[in-house]
């Protein structure tokens, strides 16, 4: 397949990538008008970003396992559509409960994009190239980081929170218009039925269950009833799961991958830039807008100086692993993580002067820079560690784990906020010491990768 037609096919999947950050980027502004609208509490209203987080995220290796028996077209469009009446549904939804349920399918539909884009990266792109791909995924990605706050808080100011859904239907729309014109007709490899539907649900019940757990443990306690069960259904699952896998001559989790000291190496630091980053999208907002009082749009500029640094430097550094390795990149993108959680953690100050509001965005700006360095290289070094026979589940598996964390980042960032005895204030810089420790137990990881060898251009599945 000629270059021009993967860029222009990876171009199109583009418009998916902002609709799936825009999702949590702008929600995220608009938890204080969700905790007022439907009279809930902080912790609840996370769920409007943990819940679709953990969906679409126990889903990309789903969909990415299932890509060459579904085929790209049918289902990355198909997934579009979803997402478009999900969004419909949170708009007019009359309760909170039904939100949520609205919520999750817009996750379900998201779930859909990344594998496309990974397998189109893993099967098309030359080595040499894939770098640069990234890199053009990861400033759409960040981009939509960028521009979500900002968006988010003109749209809720604007026209109150159910706009931030209105502005997912053009994009969906140009989205599935897009891919219809430019994917060629799929063809599909395998069959469903072939699928490790067993495996596929253990790993759904066992994120979940675990996640519930832990949001359990603010209001209840570790040993309440409902607490112990969560986790024990977790454990039965993780255990089903070992057990079950093992015996699979294809299964859906490979444990093996597991064993690849490359591919662990490259789970470490996203997870680490997805729970600070979303951490932060959770903090920020209730930092700026209900301790300091300052209006929403303007929180949105503040946070957006972070997200625009991610984007800058993403694509800066997507070309840079072609050029050096994923290592050095990632381990500097580490560093400039663990330092800017340091900086926050020993800034404490319950009023931030002009001096100190400077030095403040300049750190988030440190953040954005650490993260775009971060996502990049570690993608790259996971694409390049998976086997190319398991490569879609490979890289969903990789990508699951990076939206688990972002979730586990939301969810523990917000029960420290809410259950800190000493304040807001407090507990906002408080969350710091927890991302300083995950940076330093990640530094040493990062040394774990290797460069890959040289790879002959892979064969392209669809004919020019």
């Amino acid at each position: 397949m000629k270059i021009s037609t993967l860029w222009t096919m990876l171009s199109a999947l583009l418009v998916g990538t902002l609709i799936g950050t825009m999702g949590n980027s702008m929600v995220s502004i608009a938890l204080p008008s969700f905790i007022t609208f439907f009279n809930i509490s902080l912790s609840s209203a996370v769920w409007s970003i943990t819940l679709y987080t953990l969906t679409f995220s126990v889903l990309i290796p789903v969909f990415g396992a299932l890509s060459p028996a579904l085929g790209f077209k049918r289902m990355f469009i198909s997934g579009m559509l979803i997402v478009n009446v999900c969004s419909v549904m949170c708009i007019y939804a009359p309760n909170y409960t039904l939100f949520l349920i609205a919520r999750v399918g817009i996750g379900i539909g998201v779930a859909t994009v990344l594998p496309t884009i990974m397998g189109i990266v893993t099967n098309f792109f030359p080595s040499e190239i894939q770098g640069r791909a990234i890199g053009i995924w990861a400033l759409v990605n960040s981009l939509g980081h960028a521009i979500g706050p900002m968006l988010g808080g003109f749209l809720v100011n604007s026209f109150d929170w159910p706009a931030i859904f209105w502005a997912n239907l053009p994009l969906g729309v140009i989205s599935i218009v897009i891919a219809w014109r430019v994917f060629p007709k799929d063809k599909t490899i395998g069959t469903v039925k072939t699928f490790d539907w067993f495996g596929a649900t253990g790993m759904t019940v066992l994120v979940f269950s675990a996640m519930l757990g832990i949001t359990q443990i603010s209001q209840y306690g570790l040993l309440a009833g409902r607490t112990v069960a969560l986790f024990g259904i977790a454990l039965a699952a993780l255990t089903f799961i070992l057990s079950y896998e093992r015996k699979r001559e294809k299964p859906f989790l490979n444990l093996e991958l597991f064993t690849k000291k490359e591919y662990i190496s490259a789970i470490a630091p996203i997870s680490l830039q997805a729970f600070t980053q979303f951490g932060l999208l959770v903090s920020l907002p209730i930092f700026l807008i209900d301790i300091h009082a300052i209006e929403k749009q303007l929180a949105g500029g503040i946070i957006m100086s972070m997200t625009v640094m991610m984007a800058i430097t993403s694509p800066i550094a997507g070309r840079l692993v072609d050029r050096w390795n994923s290592k050095v990149i990632c381990l500097m993108g580490t560093l400039l993580v663990g330092a800017g959680s340091v900086f926050m953690f020993f800034m404490r100050t319950e009023e931030l002067t002009p001096w100190g509001w400077a030095l403040f965005l300049l750190n988030l700006a440190v953040f954005g820079t650490g993260f775009g360095m971060i996502q990049a290289s570690a993608t790259v070094a996971a694409i390049q560690a998976s086997p190319k026979e398991i490569s879609g589940a490979a890289t969903g598996f990789f990508h699951m784990i990076r939206f688990v964390s972002a979730s586990l980042g939301s969810t523990v960032i917000g029960i420290i906020l809410e259950t800190n005895r000493g304040g807001g204030t407090s507990g906002f810089y408080r969350t710091f010491l927890l991302t300083t420790i995950l940076a330093a137990l990640t530094i040493p990881v990062t040394f774990l990768m290797q460069p890959p060898a040289k790879k002959a251009e892979p064969a392209a599945v669809y004919p020019d």
